[in-house]
């Protein structure tokens, strides 16, 4: 289990990013961030990733302390941060350096099946379309089979005809893999479309003002009544953030985000 404890976070320059973040990621769940601009999401993801030092507060996961990148814990990037001198292949081996070559080779192949690019391994990232350059990244973050993974918008800068092709792909390789999944979004549908459960968060300081659940099952259907309900609730939430914790009905959200 990922968890954490009373977690904050203020800069150098006095900037208080986060405070007293308690959370706890059960075991193959997904779970969204969403909130306005300068709440912390992404603050919160380097912390849990190990990138950042939180300024007070706690993260394990399972019984180890979070201080630095661990080895379960994997993240993607809004960018897909290739290193346009290695192939596709060693891109996504790029942390299995230290496995022996025969072992390497078939994980890369394996994984890079499961999303499509099967035939691309050879090939350069310049010569990949963005979708394609993001399933490369995704496939890097889950190759080492790590028990958990982030999500810093990663599929904010695509179409959407391919950012919802790459859905399908991240939830048939979750299904296959079941890593704890911890994810921030901007995008409503996105995290009612993937999560079991959104957290809704509140800037300066951040801190999560509410946590929804999302039961249901999937596939999930866009255009069914229990799809919408879920977003003008995750809307709603949002919408009362903003102004300074009043109740909104959801019936009259017409939504900010």
């Amino acid at each position: 289990m990922l968890s954490i404890h009373k977690l904050s976070k203020t800069y150098a320059n006095g900037a208080h990013a986060l405070e007293a973040i308690d959370l706890s990621l059960q075991p193959g769940a997904i779970t969204a961030i969403v909130g306005g601009s300068g709440c912390g999401k992404s603050t919160l993801l380097r912390l849990i990733a190990g990138l950042d030092q939180a300024s007070e507060g706690t993260i394990r996961m399972g019984r180890d302390l979070i201080r630095e990148p661990h080895p379960d814990i994997g993240i993607i990037f809004q960018e897909p941060r290739l290193l346009p001198w290695l192939t596709v292949a060693d891109n996504v081996g790029f942390g299995l350096r230290g496995r022996p070559a025969e072992e390497r080779e078939a994980l890369v192949a394996n994984i890079l099946a499961q999303i499509g690019l099967g035939g691309y391994a050879a090939r350069w990232p310049r010569e990949l379309s963005g979708g394609q350059q993001q399933r490369v990244a995704i496939a890097r973050a889950l190759v080492a089979n790590p028990k958990a993974l982030l999500l810093d918008e990663p599929f904010s800068a695509l179409d959407m005809v391919t950012r919802q092709g790459l859905h399908q792909q991240l939830l048939a390789l979750w299904s296959a893999r079941k890593p704890t999944i911890l994810m921030v979004t901007h995008d409503v549908d996105e995290a009612v479309l993937l999560a079991d459960r959104i957290i809704v968060m509140k800037p300066n300081p951040g801190r999560i003002a509410t946590v929804i659940d999302n039961p249901q099952a999937r596939p999930r259907d866009r255009l069914a009544s229990g799809f919408e309900r879920a977003q003008r609730e995750v809307i709603a939430a949002l919408d009362r953030t903003m102004r300074g914790g009043e109740a909104a009905p959801v019936e009259a959200v017409g939504g900010w985000w």
